[in-house]
């Protein structure tokens, strides 16, 4: 990774990087920024995850070809917008949901992606 200073070139010794972490992130691990307080709280939540993604891949599945924004879930299944937002991208790169290409309005009158199944709508 080069940064480039006031006109000069500064590299970052990864090798020194990955030292400030106790233990390096993997693909699997719960996100956290590596503070003690950010590590507890993404291992608390580490299993309740599934259980939130499962939630939401089943209320996805319930509304067929309607499928859900990310608005909608949160509000019909009363989870936080981030905590919605981070199943989804979970279901998405585990082939579960896709964009139906349909957008619906938010809450805040933003134009957002409805998501349906992959499993009811294969490509």
């Amino acid at each position: 990774m080069n940064w480039e200073i006031h006109g000069e070139t500064s590299v970052v010794n990864h090798n020194l990087q990955m030292t400030l972490w106790t233990t390096p992130p993997t693909e699997s691990s719960p996100p956290a920024n590596r503070t003690d307080t950010s590590r507890v709280a993404a291992e608390s939540i580490a299993n309740g995850a599934g259980m939130r993604g499962g939630r939401v891949l089943a209320h996805i599945r319930n509304l067929n070809d309607h499928g859900a924004t990310i608005d909608e879930l949160s509000a019909d299944l009363e989870m936080l917008t981030a905590t919605v937002c981070g199943r989804i991208s979970e279901l998405r790169r585990a082939g579960q949901i896709k964009d139906s290409g349909r957008r619906r309005k938010t809450r805040s009158d933003r134009s957002a992606i409805a998501w349906i199944t992959t499993e009811d709508h294969p490509s």
